[in-house]
């Protein structure tokens, strides 16, 4: 597989939390301290979020990637969710919004990821395009967030949450509410009584997927680093893990060994183990304007690999390996002998700077500083069906589908764990399938089965857990 394939794979992860499947015991259980094995969930406010965050707010919860799982709660607007439930367990359940018990909204959007070859679109997870889906969740993220601050009467805090896919639909949303601001808008929501919470954010700088990535695949248009001051005085708070393969990706032209050997861990980092950030040390707290970029360390990603699945690894391993082969850190530029190394993505903007040619983007910040105009798809609601993977044809758009082989996943097995073993395969390490202690999460996509749907198509929720 080569390294493109395997950041598209890591591009999809969204991680599961554990929810009690059966796992199998840690080898040597008993024979070795805690500490070599994976720590439990911890249930706490992370000291990075501020103590009155969610007084008199409602969260307006945006799903990663194929995230079909349904949730129920009695703080969720009408009792449930067919959608959503792993970032509720990754936020939510472990005490991000404690001790305030706001109200949660969930936007449902296709959370697909997809992109275009010739005139074909390939559905990896459901159905349509990685920027159409963004586009979708941006819509009716929108409107989700103005609903809720009707509902609660104009007053206290819109919260927006999202994690990976799910990061460019808020902060979408969070710039086109501030460009409401700005405009005089009467019904435009102040930027003091909204807030961003983000996760591994696609754009993180100079290390984000789509910082890094260049902008050549249709419907994979990659957008580059955020500019702040694009959201105005909106707080977004953005936390990212060392070594994950999303918002954590090394330069491949600056260090490309430790670049590939740490993609296939960092899309387990990204994937599985996003409940678990309450465990890791806060290394880096950075502000830039309103924005403040948390960088988190939970040890050395083969470490957190290799624990995840029962194997007993002292911290010793971890901090030989950093030495040996550094991990890339969240958010630094690469140097080489002190010499700043541009990103794949720098370049091709460099290079087409010259020659007068533009670089595609899709999110509307960055439409507008390319001096283009967003355009928003229709905002549309749609029962869901299950759906298996497609491909479609792609002479008259992307509407056209041929049904092939269903994938069907049950115990929250999901496309994301087979993707997050290609991941790994792709840099020589064994494919992880199922739990193993001591509780790794079963699912890697942030989801469950791959569900599908498109801004016009019907999708339903895959089997949820049990």
């Amino acid at each position: 597989m080569t390294a493109v394939t395997a950041c598209a794979a890591a591009l999809v992860l969204t991680s599961a939390p554990d929810t009690g499947a059966a796992a199998a015991a840690p080898l040597g259980a008993g024979l070795f301290p805690t500490s070599w094995y994976e720590a439990p969930v911890i249930r706490e406010r992370p000291s990075w979020l501020p103590a009155d965050l969610s007084r008199d707010a409602t969260v307006i919860l945006v799903p990663g990637t194929s995230d079909f799982t349904e949730v129920t709660g009695d703080d969720i607007v009408g009792g449930s969710s067919a959608v959503g439930g792993d970032q509720y367990e990754r936020t939510v359940s472990i005490g991000f919004y404690d001790p305030n018990d706001p109200q949660v909204r969930f936007v449902d959007y296709p959370q697909a990821f997809g992109f275009v070859v010739g005139d074909t679109t390939l559905n990896l997870v459901g159905t349509g395009t990685y920027n159409d889906s963004v586009d979708a969740g941006t819509v009716a993220g929108l409107a989700a967030a103005e609903a809720a601050w009707a509902a609660q009467g104009k007053t206290g805090t819109i919260i927006l949450n999202g994690y990976s896919q799910s990061v460019p639909v808020a902060m979408n949303v969070a710039y086109l509410l501030h460009q409401k601001s700005l405009a005089g808008d009467p019904d435009a929501i102040p930027d003091a009584d909204v807030v961003v919470i983000n996760g591994a954010d696609t754009r993180f700088p100079n290390t984000g997927i789509e910082s890094v990535f260049p902008s050549i695949i249709d419907g994979v248009y990659t957008n580059g680093p955020r500019d702040e001051s694009a959201t105005g005085d909106i707080r977004v708070i953005s936390y990212c893990v060392r070594g994950d393969a999303v918002c954590g990706l090394g330069n491949p032209l600056a260090h490309p060994f430790a670049t590939l050997f740490y993609l296939g861990p960092g899309a387990t980092i990204h994937g599985q183990k996003g409940d678990l950030v309450n465990q890791y040390d806060v290394i880096s707290q950075t502000q830039v304007g309103a924005t403040t970029y948390v960088v988190l360390d939970g040890g050395n990603p083969w470490g957190i690999f290799l624990r995840s699945m029962g194997i007993p690894v002292p911290t010793a391993f971890d901090d030989a390996l950093d030495e040996l082969v550094p991990v890339p850190m969240p958010g630094e530029r690469s140097t080489v002998n002190g010499v700043d190394i541009p990103t794949p993505r720098e370049l091709q903007v460099q290079i087409a700077a010259k020659l007068g040619l533009p670089v595609p983007v899709t999110d509307p910040d960055a439409m507008a500083a390319a001096g283009q105009t967003w355009k928003a798809p229709p905002l549309t609601t749609t029962p869901r069906t299950t759906t298996p993977i497609t491909t479609s044809a792609n002479t008259t758009g992307r509407a056209a589908t041929t049904t092939t082989t269903p994938v069907t996943t049950t115990d929250r097995q999901s496309l994301g764990d087979v993707l997050s073993g290609l991941a790994t395969i792709a840099v020589g390490s064994t494919t992880v399938t199922g739990s193993s202690a001591p509780a790794p999460a079963p699912s890697s996509t942030g989801d469950d089965a791959p569900a599908s749907t498109s801004a016009t198509s019907a999708v339903t929720s895959a089997t949820p857990a049990s």
